[in-house]
């Protein structure tokens, strides 16, 4: 991928050229709008990495302009102010928000490179398995348990049966269900409407609302979902946490923010506005 700087002081981006100069990744730098404007318009720049001070002056707006001549190509901040306190997690997020059909696993790499968030055993366009193929089978089987059983919870809320108690006096019974709560699958449904958000995502949302303010590992989130902790769940685990960030960000009624504390824990808090 080809990268352009565009900052007016070289030192606000020298840390990030060495690390891509040092993976063999060209990148090419500009420190002026008409500069900018002629570089993108004679190469195929696929990501710019500019100074957001420079970049938001009120009698040019470069996002716009890029977004409007160059729809192809990708605008990051190098400083933008922000609560996330990870540069990748901050890029993830606006690569999410903005171009969510320009996620790749190639962006993914050079974005963790250039924010010198750690590679873990990744391979770019890695040859696909029959294995991952069977694994995504059997994922999608469970998710469609998942739906059933939500279907059924639901039907037997609306339409309750009274039940006859036929253990004997004394006698604790055996394997008892356990019963889903209908306003939580009320909530649930709500939710979905307004996200998207899988109903293992919104088990985990769930935790972190019953838990706030207490520091929740990823194993925390494993356990609830009673997942086995390998790199495949990992991977799973991190999309969840970013979906339900973009989720509480949406928020207007419950003003919550989902904290990232260290690598592997967070922290559900409110916010009060006043």
């Amino acid at each position: 991928m080809k990268v352009l700087f565009f900052a007016e002081n070289p030192g606000l981006y020298i840390e990030y050229a060495l690390r891509l100069e040092k993976n063999n990744i060209p990148f090419w730098t500009v420190d002026n709008f008409n500069d900018l404007h002629y570089m993108v318009s004679q190469m195929a720049i696929d990501v710019v990495f500019a100074d957001y001070s420079i970049a938001n002056f009120s009698s040019f707006d470069v996002y716009q302009h890029i977004k409007e001549h160059d729809s192809d190509l990708i605008l990051l901040f190098i400083n933008q102010p922000s609560r996330i306190e990870s540069l990748f997690v901050q890029w993830e997020d606006a690569v999410a928000r903005d171009f969510p059909d320009k996620w790749t696993e190639e962006l993914e790499s050079l974005l963790r490179i250039v924010a010198n968030q750690p590679l873990v055993d990744y391979l770019p366009f890695k040859p696909a398995r029959v294995q991952d193929l069977l694994e995504q089978i059997e994922n999608d089987s469970e998710k469609n348990l998942y739906r059933e059983s939500i279907d059924t919870a639901s039907l037997v809320a609306e339409n309750p049966v009274k039940e006859t108690n036929l253990v004997p006096k004394g006698i604790e019974p055996l394997n008892q269900p356990v019963a889903v709560e209908s306003n939580l699958i009320e909530e649930f449904y709500r939710i979905k409407r307004l996200q998207r958000l899988s109903f293992e995502e919104f088990v985990i949302l769930d935790l972190l609302k019953k838990r706030k303010t207490e520091f929740i590992t990823i194993q925390d989130m494993m356990d609830t979902l009673d997942i086995p902790n390998d790199k495949k769940n990992l991977k799973k685990i991190y999309r969840y946490v970013h979906n339900i960030r973009g989720y509480l960000e949406k928020q207007k009624e419950d003003n919550y923010s989902l904290m990232h504390v260290k690598k592997g824990v967070y922290c559900l808090v409110s916010i009060h506005t006043e």
